[in-house]
């Protein structure tokens, strides 16, 4: 278990950072919240460097100019023991186990931009294929097949010195069983050859036959191990409230070679979808990038993380780091994801939860059931460019969303009559959040809360949206009050009449 982060020097953001003393030790699970550009993604790469013990994670986010920077951490472990990293050495050897889900893990394993690449699904086989009885089964299948090759690099030999009848070929010769070799050849007296090169066809014969052998059972091994694997992929996108499912997980031609690259297909709506299918996008049919959203994307890459991790014999003892993974979701699959980390916390020894989304941060830290989380932030020094994790500031780092509520809240109740000034364009941000957060794939974060009305005003049954369209009257006229102030029109003074418009704002995101 890590306790703090005692110290980080010369990587990103962080130029000199020591932990304050009596700062507050990291629990069981730890919210740590950033602005963009705060520092986050470098906190995250100093976690992968330290997940797979690669020094480039780190490296590639030393401080600029990068020629002077000296990149240190320093960790405080359990029992008082310390486990460091430097430019020069890397890590010390520790065996801490860590699983780290953020956009590398997406970017390497499952989908870059909007396709998938060869390397990442061998990858991602070898991420799901934990057998070790299959992983031995591979390790013979190599050494027999370099074996194999051996033999027949040896029957090449042979054959060079051999002169064979006419009409007869090399390929023949190889293909012959071993006692009937004198009947192509046409100088019968070379029979020390001929003698090797019996000798030499019968290995090959039983080496064939070995590696057959192997492969079926290494073919029953990674069926069972990858049938597991997709029902459990299955189960996390059914959490997510995903419309399609993975099909037929397997290894790719492993009948003809050994492949270690991860093939299956996307059933939805009853049909199903080769999405690796080299023809898809010549004859206009669906792929990957047409086929599922991006929040699709983000589903089916955390639910195969979360495989590999339930998978995993150390999962007690790892430490899993997630890097935004409510990221392009909406309400419900924030929620989806929420339960799931509870669950996992269960599970594993530790979490921390890397996020730009104060939302989500405050919706796992009101969650009764996680009441032993700890609050952090990364705090921008704007004046030397750097950054510092101190502790969570309820006023900074609370959701604005849910600050404005709260505004909303004390102002019905009188509390802050004085604040018309700042209650009416907290009404028009409250309606234009709710909206954005409820439909995220609709409505990006640039367009105001006029637009979106005119969008929903104008919508169809099949969008998203067209059950606000009922509301559209009522959302007009809020938006109109709302706006007054927003764009310098005539403020009412009226504080009853106020009251009255943020009852019906309130009651509207409630409902």
């Amino acid at each position: 278990m890590i306790k703090s982060i005692k110290y980080i020097k010369d990587i990103g953001r962080f130029a000199n950072f020591s932990t304050p003393s009596k700062f507050p030790i990291f629990s069981d699970i730890n919210l740590i919240y950033s602005d963009n550009g705060g520092g986050k993604s470098t906190l995250a790469s100093i976690f992968k460097s330290l997940e797979g013990n690669s020094p480039r994670f780190i490296m590639k986010h030393a401080r600029l100019p990068s020629s002077k920077s000296e990149p240190q951490v320093i960790l405080e472990l359990e029992n008082g023991k310390t486990l460091k990293f430097n430019h020069k050495k890397g890590w010390d050897l520790n065996d801490l186990s860590l699983a780290v889900y953020d956009s590398s893990f997406i970017n390497d394993n499952v989908y870059s931009g909007n396709a998938i690449f060869k390397e990442q699904r061998e990858r991602l086989f070898s991420l799901l294929f934990a057998n070790e009885e299959g992983k031995e089964v591979f390790k013979e299948l190599e050494v027999i097949d370099l074996s194999l090759s051996g033999v027949n690099k040896k029957l090449s030999e042979c054959i060079s010195h051999l002169s064979l009848s006419p009409g007869k070929t090399k390929s023949m010769f190889l293909l012959s069983d071993p006692d009937d070799l004198a009947s192509i050849v046409k100088n019968k007296d070379q029979n020390e050859i001929l003698e090797e090169s019996k000798k030499l066809l019968n290995k090959k014969k039983s080496l064939i036959e070995s590696i057959r052998i192997k492969k079926e059972k290494l073919i029953s091994i990674i069926d069972d191990e990858l049938t597991l694997h997709q029902a459990s992929i299955n189960y996390y996108l059914s959490k997510f409230g995903t419309n399609f499912k993975v099909m037929k997980l397997g290894s790719s031609n492993f009948s003809s070679d050994l492949s270690k690259r991860l093939k299956y297909s996307i059933g939805m709506n009853d049909f199903e979808v080769d999405i690796f299918a080299s023809n898809t996008i010549q004859h206009g049919l669906p792929y990957f990038d047409t086929l599922l959203s991006d929040a699709d994307k983000r589903a089916i890459s955390l639910a195969f993380f979360l495989s590999k991790l339930d998978a995993s014999k150390n999962i007690k003892k790892t430490i899993v780091v997630f890097d935004d993974p409510m990221s392009s979701f909406d309400e419900s699959r924030r929620h989806a994801t929420k339960e799931i980390i509870k669950e996992l916390k269960k599970k594993t020894r530790q979490i921390f939860i890397l996020s730009h989304d104060a939302k989500f941060l405050h919706l796992m830290k009101t969650d009764k059931s996680l009441s032993s989380a700890q609050q952090y932030s990364i705090s921008k020094n704007f004046d030397n460019n750097t950054s510092s994790i101190s502790l969570w500031n309820e006023k900074v780092v609370e959701s604005s969303y849910v600050a404005r509520i709260k505004l909303l809240h004390s102002f019905v109740s009188g509390e802050c009559n004085d604040k018309l000034h700042e209650v009416l364009p907290a009404m028009r941000i409250v309606l234009e959040d709710y909206l954005k957060t409820r439909f995220p794939t609709d409505f990006n974060n640039e367009i105001m809360l006029g637009a979106m009305l005119d969008i929903i005003n104008e919508s169809d049954e099949n969008k998203n949206y067209f059950s606000m369209k009922k509301h559209i009257e009522e959302l007009y006229n809020l938006k109109d009050f709302g706006n007054a102030q927003h764009h310098g029109g005539e403020v009412s003074n009226d504080i009853e009449q106020a009251k009255s418009y943020v009852k019906r704002t309130l009651k509207f995101i409630y409902s």
